[in-house]
């Protein structure tokens, strides 16, 4: 660097070593921010799934982390969905009771949701019945918001909504939360986790229940108004058990199990004059349990393998004098692939077999169906651009064969600013 002299003449300026110092130590903190941005750079894994930087995806995605789950207010999953942009929920009353969900005004039938990958919900119903969940259980939610059967089959018209349970990592750690409100509100959970050794573990139990209010008001037009309070209770519990043999190879077990008792108003209507009488107690009992055990490994620093096997079962019945059962068990396995091409490019390909049975009361012969599924889908980003293209085949014993597909393509305008296309064929299953 030069400088003019008061005397005309050129003269070589001395570097001045504490702004050499400064200028050092900006560079270096500016490289290690960079580091640490892209270490830090939220990772999501239903819009291809598998992890990938959040801002490389195509699709619109929706991740609310395990930090924005224990500052919110909110009192269940549900409620803590309705708060994001292109996400409706309806409820019948209080929390617990029965709710409706949409995304981008796909009806509530027309959405997958998936705990650890694995489908959950009533087959019979056609739907995932969210009131049956605990906050306390989870750890995560990513949303795909647009179409998803490309990726994970029927029903994914609206989007996908994909729940993680937590894991144990870090130190032994102990935490418990517990409180207290109107209409003798109670809400209580205990959660352990952490590592030793080669493995790492993580379990919850929780409780809540609320006397509630009458979920109808008096004067109803389909005479179901019932002056009782309308009350409910969930407990749930999870265990979650990895091991470790080798760097980068995971053997997991898990199971989780939720039960709901809620209380409505509804109406019967026996002979002789078939006219409504509100005045049973009408109550849902619901329970959920899901049984997984995987195994993720990298054979190669390009590739990756995963593996799950799952058992759902879904027991809902309701009523007051007289009750209907209708009881759900899937059983699932995924095998997967995923290949890395480069630093930005990755190619995943995947078997889904799924086998589903109905019963209970209604279904007096149990019937079932199976689906199989084949995948494959390429994301990648070069430059300023984001690549995305799924293709799947499924093939049902109950309604025959469907091929459906995606394409996404995003652009980055600004670290802030991006534009995004992306169109796909989706289905819903009868």
């Amino acid at each position: 660097m030069i400088q003019r002299s008061t005397s005309g003449r050129t003269a070589a300026r001395v570097p001045n070593p504490f702004a050499a110092a400064c200028a050092l130590l900006v560079l270096c903190s500016s490289h290690v921010a960079a580091i640490a941005q892209d270490r830090l750079a939220p990772v999501v894994v239903v819009g291809t799934r598998e992890a990938e930087p959040e801002g490389r995806s195509t699709a619109d995605l929706v991740v609310i982390d395990a930090d924005t789950i224990r500052r919110s207010t909110a009192d269940s999953v549900e409620d803590l969905l309705r708060r994001e942009a292109g996400l409706q929920l309806v409820r019948s009353g209080a929390p617990g009771h029965s709710t409706g969900y949409f995304i981008r005004g796909a009806s509530t039938n027309s959405t997958v949701v998936l705990v650890d990958g694995v489908r959950i919900g009533s087959a019979s119903l056609g739907q995932a019945e969210l009131e049956g969940l605990a906050l306390s259980q989870i750890d995560r939610i990513e949303v795909l918001r647009g179409p998803g059967s490309s990726l994970y089959g029927a029903d994914g018209v609206g989007g996908v909504v994909q729940i993680f349970t937590r894991r144990g990592e870090g130190p032994p750690r102990v935490t418990a939360g517990g409180a207290i409100s109107g209409y003798r509100s109670r809400q209580g959970d205990l959660s352990v986790s952490g590592t030793t050794g080669a493995f790492d573990y993580a379990g919850s139990i929780g409780r809540e229940s609320s006397r509630g209010v009458s979920a109808i008001r008096p004067g109803d037009f389909y005479g179901n108004h019932n002056p009782d309070d309308d009350g409910y209770s969930r407990t749930a519990g999870s265990a979650r058990l990895g091991w470790t043999p080798a760097a980068g190879h995971r053997i997991g077990a898990s199971v989780s199990e939720s039960r709901l008792r809620a209380r409505y108003d509804s109406a019967e209507y026996a002979p002789p004059d078939f006219a409504p009488d509100a005045t049973p107690d009408f109550v849902n009992r619901l329970s959920q349990r899901i049984v997984s055990a995987d195994y993720r490994g990298t054979l190669a620093p390009w590739w990756t393998t995963s593996v799950q096997a799952a058992n759902h079962r879904n027991d809902s019945t309701s009523g007051g004098n007289v009750t209907s059962r209708f009881v759900t068990r899937r059983d699932q396995a995924t095998w997967q692939q995923a290949l890395r091409v480069g630093s930005e490019q990755q190619v995943v390909v995947a078997y889904e077999y799924l086998r589903e049975r109905v019963g209970g009361d209604v279904y007096i012969d149990g019937p079932s169906r199976r689906n199989q599924a084949l995948l494959a889908g390429y994301s990648g980003r070069i430059g300023s651009s984001s690549l995305q293209a799924d293709l799947r085949r499924d093939d049902n014993s109950a309604y025959g064969g469907v091929t459906t597909g995606r394409l996404g393509y995003a652009f980055d305008v600004t670290s802030q600013l991006k534009l995004r296309a992306l169109a796909g064929r989706t289905f819903r299953a009868p």
